[in-house]
């Protein structure tokens, strides 16, 4: 999953998982969601500065490296606004001999606000903007993207 912090990510990834059961794609347990909210990461602190972000993505990479396979979905539920760790991920996967695909929600700034201020663990407002600011949306120009 890919978007702008509070795009409502973790929200389709829970729909997506959901039907992925219910039609018998994948059990329960052929599916891993990995996401700030499966390690109990505060998001007002992996953002607070560019090494922080830098060891969560980190932390994030090791942990899809650890759990990739190709009987396994593996989700991963974060920013992801680098364009260049997302190919990193792409190549964890082709590594792998695994299909890759990027998923980008797209809200606008009015919704992502809302989102935002309804959530329990919200993004303070400058960390906000500044991840808004940076993100990199996928290109169709590029293969992992």
């Amino acid at each position: 999953m890919c978007g702008h912090p509070a795009s409502g990510k973790t929200f389709f990834v829970n729909k997506l998982v959901k039907f992925l059961v219910e039609q018998k794609s994948f059990s329960p347990s052929d599916i891993e969601v990995i996401n700030e909210e499966r390690f109990n990461l505060k998001r007002s602190e992996i953002y607070s500065s560019s090494q922080c972000e830098k060891n969560h993505r980190a932390f994030l990479r090791s942990n899809v490296e650890k759990m990739i396979s190709d009987s396994k979905l593996i989700i991963l539920d974060s920013v992801n606004f680098i364009k260049g760790y997302r190919y990193e991920l792409y190549c964890i996967a082709k590594s792998v001999k695994t299909s890759y695909c990027v998923i980008l929600c797209n809200a606008a700034s009015s919704e992502i606000e809302h989102f935002n201020s309804s959530r329990e663990d919200k993004y303070p407002s400058e960390i906000l903007l500044d991840l808004k600011s940076r993100m990199e949306k996928p290109s169709l120009n590029n293969r992992w993207d």
